[in-house]
């Protein structure tokens, strides 16, 4: 212990001293490589320098070398003062821009890099300890997203469950949940109520910052994994409360997909959830249409409704899927006359009618597609012009239909398409040409 102390007090200091002479350096480095430029360029052309006294020329050689110098500097300091960057509309700050707080950043980079090491090393030897296991929790505060350190806890956690009692067993999933699977209550402002043992216990957004762990990032892979192991250990040790904890979980998905409705990470979570509680497709089909009916445009809803179509459409009779097909058509028009340029509801409705296709009979696809084109009629007359969408799933829907007086209205609205959307002209060529 005392060795990593002095080993992390050298670093600092050693940290601080080359940082402080960094400017000094730079700044000596560039007039020195300025004054053989110019004593270079001199000795070459040696007429200047018969005209002149030598020392005259050193001395002009060294005041030019440091007016450049000082420019290089300046240039080299304005080149990198980080800038404030722009990622799907979210300003995020590019770093520190003064003198002390870059200081600051590299001495928390010395400390890190020194604990990284220390926890590495002791990954390496195989050592599974309360000590290791609060080291890593130290290192996970400074950086959730350090993968291979979350690894080497969930090893510590497996030694330490498999040689500890039941009442020890409690004391560390109740830990690791405070630790982990409530920290995203963080960055989302947001209160709880949950109870991991047999009494409740309530974490505010105060109680997941004293953790440090106040997460920046919402969809952190390694967040969510170890979110789903820590359930899985759960259920594995404590059996008998494993249903609750999975329904709670459930809620708190609830409140993450308000915040945050396209987060994969949650919906993947959720179907984990789901599965494990045996909830059934008729409970997910109705969550997965509240979803939808508050946003058309949310894409993750619709993609986990065509994984349950899919499955029911293997399970129902024909007449049961006609049914369904009908009443998600009927929902998505709603979606589609909301907001026509919204890709989302065109590609579920194709995706939809291609799968129905495989086991509806003829007449049943027809007067479906009858409906479902006149819609996209109505959307280009509502708004006065050609659209792609409602185009191009006409078009795709007079291909289900495979009537061959289908074909010349087919060619008709590829050639629109290829002027209203020059983009993916090339595709509607080919299209043209695999037509003819």
């Amino acid at each position: 212990m005392e060795h990593e102390n002095c080993l992390q007090v050298f670093c600092s200091v050693r940290h601080r001293l080359a940082f402080s002479s960094s400017f000094i350096f730079q700044s000596m480095k560039n007039i020195l490589w300025c004054f053989l430029l110019f004593i270079i360029y001199n000795v070459i052309t040696l007429q200047k320098i018969r005209n002149d006294d030598i020392t005259t020329t050193m001395v002009r050689s060294l005041s030019l070398s440091l007016s450049l110098s000082l420019q290089f500097s300046k240039t080299y300091h304005n080149h990198h003062q980080p800038t404030t960057i722009r990622q799907h509309g979210v300003k995020r700050d590019a770093g520190a821009k003064t003198f002390e707080e870059r200081n600051k950043i590299r001495a928390k980079l010395a400390k890190f890099r020194s604990l990284a090491g220390a926890l590495l090393s002791k990954k390496k030897k195989g050592v599974y300890t309360e000590k290791a296991l609060q080291y890593t929790t130290m290192m996970l505060k400074r950086q959730p997203d350090f993968h291979t350190i979350w690894n080497y806890r969930r090893d510590i956690l497996n030694s330490l469950l498999s040689d500890a009692n039941e009442a020890k067993r409690k004391t560390y999933m109740k830990n690791e949940f405070e630790i982990v699977a409530y920290v995203h209550l963080s960055s989302l402002s947001l209160s709880l109520s949950i109870s991991p043992n047999t009494h409740t216990r309530t974490h505010t957004l105060e109680s997941n910052n004293s953790y440090g762990l106040s997460n920046k990032n919402p969809k952190s892979y390694s967040l969510w994994h170890h979110r789903r192991w820590t359930v899985s250990k759960h259920i594995e040790w404590m059996e008998k409360s494993s249903s609750e904890i999975l329904k709670q979980e459930l809620e708190l998905c609830k409140k993450f997909l308000k915040h945050d409705e396209r987060n994969f990470h949650c919906w993947n979570y959720r179907g984990f959830l789901v599965s494990r509680l045996g909830m059934s497709d008729e409970e997910n089909l109705k969550f997965t249409k509240e979803k939808v009916m508050e946003n058309f445009s949310n894409y993750s809803a619709l993609h986990r409704r065509m994984r349950l179509f899919t499955k029911q459409s293997e399970v129902i009779n024909e007449d049961e899927l006609e049914k369904f097909l009908s009443s998600e058509i009927e929902m998505i028009k709603h979606s589609i006359f909301t907001e026509p340029d919204d890709q989302s509801p065109w590609l579920y409705l194709r995706w939809m009618m291609e799968l129905a296709a495989k086991r509806l009979s003829s007449k049943a696809m027809d007067k479906e597609i009858r409906s479902i084109i006149e819609c996209c009629h109505a959307i280009c007359e509502e708004e006065k012009t050609e659209m792609k969408w409602p185009l191009l799933t006409e078009f795709q829907m007079l291909r289900l239909r495979s009537d061959g007086d289908d074909k010349r209205r087919c060619e008709e609205i590829l050639k629109v398409l290829c002027e209203i959307d020059s983009n993916h002209k090339g595709y509607y060529e080919e299209l043209l040409l695999d037509g003819k």
